[in-house]
């Protein structure tokens, strides 16, 4: 039966390969896999919670841009994301991350709670990962795009 023949084949080959000294799959694994974060998610919601508070209050708003224009020179508004949009998330965590002192002033001062540090750190990995990403897609979408420039993408 080919079936058989199929199966047995491929444990010979599973078999060699699991007594070759030179392969160490254990080894290899966790540099291989990558750490997925689960709390990606909620981090994302808290901070678009706290961008809705200020955009959804005239009184919150005044308050953090009082500290916008004392540290930037000019008043910048946050962004919120567009959530069937993935590309719309770099930009208000850019924002987010950029503000990130007025917002946590302006919390303090309207009694709500801070934003922590450690969410801060996760945005700015967030934003690492997908601004090459970002980079990518608009290269590969421009009409001039060829096999060999998005070789040359995929390989960057």
């Amino acid at each position: 039966d080919y079936d058989d023949y199929d199966a047995g084949q491929n444990n010979e080959i599973a078999s060699a390969f699991a007594f070759d000294g030179n392969l160490n799959f254990e080894d290899d694994t966790p540099s291989v896999l990558p750490h997925f974060r689960e709390d990606i998610g909620k981090i994302l919601a808290k901070t678009r919670k706290i961008i809705k508070i200020f955009k959804n209050s005239a009184v919150r708003s005044s308050v953090l841009q009082k500290h916008v224009v004392e540290k930037e020179g000019k008043k910048l508004r946050l962004l919120l994301d567009c959530k069937t949009r993935w590309n719309s998330i770099i930009p208000m965590v850019n924002r987010f991350i950029k503000l990130y002192d007025c917002i946590n002033k302006a919390l303090h001062e309207l009694g709500q709670q801070q934003f922590l540090d450690e969410n801060l750190k996760i945005l700015k990995q967030v934003s690492e990962i997908l601004e090459p990403i970002e980079l990518a897609v608009k290269e590969l979408s421009k009409e001039n795009t060829n096999l060999l420039k998005a070789e040359g993408v995929c390989i960057f």
